[in-house]
């Protein structure tokens, strides 16, 4: 009879093959008791199918498990031998593709330490038996396995899973950092933290050569990307949590950031209005999206008029303004900063910049309540047979108004929090802001400016005289 071989392993390593201590269940273990099954039946092993460092519990597809499947409906093979059945299966579902094969096709198993050959009763009787009882030795695997990760994670011990090092530490333990990855996220998060955009933090970390830590795929490891690089950030092991169930528990490690730190990076990054999200190009001018025009009220774009950088209210087809105001960017980004310079010195600036409002986590829990409750109510089955599509439509609408207003106040924090890491003094302001880059400039004028507005010239006035300053009327956030 032409029998196939099938071969499995959950956690297979290949020194092991070369290893004077063999494992009992090793592949190669494996297989020559199977040829040696098959010869003393006078069988024949045609083919060996095999699937290595692959559970038999977690639900992950076999490759060799479904081509032995797919050669056996085909009538390839008349049946296959297996070392035992807790190799070939441990669940009812994969038991019934191949109960289906013995009933349709005559396909036979044979197992060499469980006395099972399903061409007699008997062993029919035993194949059963052998899966109840292979799938109650996993329940109680899969019981101790949960139970002892709820008690690493209340102890504080780290997660030691993962192909990977945690970013930040030399190893999975946790217990030392990293002397320059460590470094690269405490100024990655002041970065953000204080205004500039997560697309311009990661051009820095990717331009000073810092990598993802070495993986198999990527031994020297890869250039960030932004949604690895905030998902990295926002994790709870850098501020010394442990997570696990959606349950935080402190950990016995040395954090990397402040738990306020981690909380406020979390916040932001839920915020759709948050002032670090990536978002394409980045850009070019300091007050591009806050200028708007005195006449029309539409927004003021960016457009050069013979080589000079001016903002311009667009008219139609390219824009929807009235096409009448225009204002130098020099001058009137120079008029803001002087602007902003004496702003700061006010008492309501000085307030915000001593409490600039930490991250609510009531605000984000009510926030992801409204809308777990706003996806629940536009459920086919939850309007048509439980709510009336008018009721619906009003709790629709009130469930989005509150939305927006939750995600306004966290757009205010967030922005507001940008002040608290300036620079004490003016002076100190000043000095600084020759340092920055565009977007942290960007994010401090964000922070302060709401809206600038910009009124026509004056009739009878020529562009290149003097600049008309009452022409630009900023509103203050604070």
């Amino acid at each position: 009879m032409r029998l196939a071989g099938y071969v499995r392993n959950s956690s297979y390593d290949l020194t092991q093959q070369r290893s004077d201590q063999e494992p009992a269940d090793s592949p190669a273990r494996q297989e020559r008791d199977i040829r040696r099954l098959a010869e003393a039946r006078g069988d024949e092993i045609t083919e060996v199918y095999r699937d290595l460092d692959i559970s038999g519990w977690s639900g992950r597809e076999r490759p060799g498990f479904e081509q032995l499947l797919e050669d056996g409906a085909a009538g390839l093979i008349d049946g296959v031998a297996c070392w035992k059945l807790d190799r070939l299966t441990r669940n009812f579902d994969d038991l019934q593709r191949i109960w289906k094969l013995v009933q349709t096709r005559g396909f036979r198993l044979v197992s060499v330490h469980d006395s099972i050959d399903t061409s007699t009763p008997s062993g029919v009787l035993g194949l059963r038996m052998g899966i109840a009882i292979a799938e109650m030795e996993s329940n109680n695997t899969s019981l101790r396995v949960r139970a002892a990760m709820e008690e690493a994670a209340r102890t504080g011990k780290a997660h030691a899973g993962g192909t990977s090092r945690p970013f930040g530490y030399t190893d999975h333990s946790r217990q030392e950092l990293h002397p320059v990855e460590s470094l690269v996220i405490r100024e990655a998060v002041q970065r953000l933290l204080s205004g500039e955009t997560l697309g311009s933090v990661v051009k820095a970390v990717n331009d000073a050569r810092v990598r993802t830590p070495a993986s198999k795929r990527a031994p020297d490891g890869k250039l960030w990307r932004t949604g690895t690089f905030a998902e990295m950030l926002c994790s709870p092991g850098l501020a010394g949590l442990r997570m696990h169930k959606d349950e935080l528990y402190p950990g016995a490690w040395p954090a990397i950031v402040t738990a306020t730190e981690h909380e406020q990076l979390v916040a932001m990054r839920k915020d759709p209005g948050r002032i670090w999200t990536h978002s394409g190009q980045p850009r070019k001018h300091l007050l591009a999206g806050l200028l708007w025009c005195g006449r029309c009220g539409e927004k003021l774009h960016s457009k050069p008029v013979r080589g000079v950088p001016r903002y311009k209210c667009s008219p139609a087809p390219y824009g929807r303004g009235c096409g009448t105001v225009s204002i130098s960017a020099a001058h009137v980004e120079r008029v803001v900063c002087e602007r902003l310079w004496v702003a700061l010195d006010t008492p309501d600036l000085a307030e915000a910049i001593r409490a600039p409002g930490a991250p609510d986590p009531d605000l984000q829990r009510q926030l992801d309540e409204d809308d777990q409750a706003l996806k629940q109510a536009s459920h086919d089955h939850y309007v048509t047979r439980i709510l009336p599509r008018p009721a619906f439509l009003e709790v629709q609408q009130t469930l989005e108004a509150r939305m927006r207003q939750a995600k306004a106040k966290q757009t205010r924090k967030a922005k507001a929090a940008v002040l608290a890491v300036l620079p004490s003094g003016v002076a100190a302001v000043q000095e600084a802001w020759e340092r920055w880059d565009l977007e942290r400039r960007r994010a401090l004028v964000d922070a302060c400016v709401a809206k600038i507005t910009v009124d026509p010239a004056a009739l009878g006035s020529r562009q290149g005289r003097a600049f008309d300053r009452s022409r630009v009327k900023i509103t203050w956030r604070v």
